[in-house]
């Protein structure tokens, strides 16, 4: 679904090695628009994460929350969509969350689309700081 992925505190779990706190990846949206790409795919990421495989149920996923901001550092707008994620199964023994935030991060620029989906941690100890998430989101910016 991403490339160009980039894990956040990868192996912070003693019992589970393979556990993140955050993750970042590239979306190919093609020349879709951003402002319709950008909540169906945040949703459609959240969908995923909610699942639980065992009882084939989903945990609870608010509505996606979308916004215009700027990227770029301030030179491209881009529509960001973010849904809070409650998990359908805890699993305290892999030192899993039990709420994740997602968010989707698409702009255009040079004829292309560009997306970024992020996930993080929303409770614990082991969330991915705002600070440098908002630093990752601001530095964005169109391929040339």
């Amino acid at each position: 679904m991403a490339s160009g992925a980039s894990l956040f505190q990868e192996g912070f779990c003693a019992t589970d090695n393979d556990q993140q706190s955050g993750f970042l990846g590239f979306v190919s949206i093609g020349q879709r628009d951003p402002a319709a790409a950008a909540p169906d795919v945040v949703y459609k990421a959240a969908r995923f994460v909610a699942y639980n495989n065992d009882t084939k149920t989903y945990g609870e996923v608010s509505e996606p929350r979308t916004r215009q901001i700027s990227v770029n550092n301030g030179k491209t707008s881009a529509v960001e969509s973010l849904i809070v994620v409650k998990k359908a199964k805890a699993e305290p023994e892999k030192c899993a969350a039990r709420q994740y935030e997602l968010r989707t991060v698409a702009f255009s620029g040079n004829g292309m689309s560009t997306m970024l989906l992020i996930s993080r941690r929303y409770d614990g100890t082991y969330k991915m700081p705002d600070a440098d998430l908002n630093a990752i989101i601001k530095s964005l910016r169109p391929l040339k």
